[in-house]
């Protein structure tokens, strides 16, 4: 009982100084910012259809796994209606420690607005993966109209890797 009192006190010290909250807000904005700039580069290739820029976001061993990346892409160009204008959105990352070597993991959550329609994307990725340096980068994409998302009976529920794009679900 003595511990949890000591640790609760010490939290509450350091939230209440400050300390702890500049950690965190480093931290999470350091991740946010990570996945802004994913998700810019996504949208820069989609701008310009350029399939091989969107390919290079994504890790060698994800590479490896899909087997019709080109196709993929194709259709996620192709999903897109309209020139997009602007994309907001969030984050949420889990990390593990293995013996000192670190694996972090950045979901990206975005809302993506054209002149015609608003969609909902969510990207994957590994930003740091210390046994296996293959896995770094996107491993996979998914897209669907906000309308789409917004339905009852709508779930994220795709393969590990690939770029999905709505009405598969």
């Amino acid at each position: 009982m003595k511990k949890v009192l000591l640790l609760s006190s010490v939290i509450i010290i350091l939230g209440l100084t400050g300390c702890s909250n500049k950690y965190f807000n480093d931290w999470f904005s350091s991740e946010q910012n990570e996945t802004d700039k994913m998700c810019q580069q996504i949208i820069e290739a989609c701008k310009q259809q350029d399939s091989e820029k969107l390919k290079s976001l994504f890790s060698e061993e994800s590479k490896k796994r899909i087997e019709n990346l080109d196709t993929e892409i194709s259709a996620f160009f192709d999903y897109i209606e309209g020139s997009i204008q602007r994309f907001e959105g969030d984050c949420a990352s889990s990390s593990e420690s293995n013996y000192g070597k670190r694996k972090t993991e950045l979901d990206g959550m975005y809302l993506i607005l054209t002149e015609k329609e608003r969609y909902c994307m969510n990207f994957y990725m590994y930003s740091q993966d210390d046994e296996n340096a293959q896995n770094v980068g996107i491993y996979k994409i998914e897209i669907a109209l906000e309308s789409e998302v917004a339905e009852d009976n709508f779930i994220w529920d795709n393969p590990p890797n690939g770029i999905f794009v709505g009405g598969q679900n």
